[in-house]
């Protein structure tokens, strides 16, 4: 994928994810038990984290891009909690930014034991 179309895909992403999460939930109709909303917070910032560690990749040869697209990924679902409690209509969620961030440390452990074993395979072909 090139580093244009990367940046694009990451990009509009996040800013789908701000639009839904500032959304109004009586536009959204109910969700069901608490916890469903939790598992999409987990997936959601996962896949945030895995959208902006294929931009750094292709951008930078720095081996902190993973360090750098999960401290972006937990601190853009950290001012979209904030600006959740100042919408009026929504509030600030403690456990959605905990799930948030479970979601962001469990793409960082797939993509490093990704990173091992491509580490792995590499060093049996040289």
């Amino acid at each position: 994928m090139s580093n244009k179309r990367s940046l694009v895909i990451a990009i509009g992403y996040t800013l789908a994810l701000l639009v839904v999460s500032l959304l109004k939930f009586d536009a959204l109709g109910h969700l069901g038990p608490s916890y469903k909303d939790k598992i999409f917070h987990f997936l959601a910032y996962a896949l945030l984290t895995l959208v902006w560690y294929n931009v750094l990749v292709l951008r930078q040869k720095n081996s902190n891009v993973l360090l750098i697209a999960a401290v972006l990924s937990v601190s853009i679902g950290i001012v979209i909690e904030v600006l959740q409690g100042i919408t009026g209509y929504r509030d600030t969620s403690v456990m959605d930014a905990l799930a948030n961030t479970l979601g962001v440390m469990l793409m960082s452990v797939i993509l490093i034991m990704k990173q091992k074993t491509l580490k792995k395979d590499k060093s049996l072909f040289f």
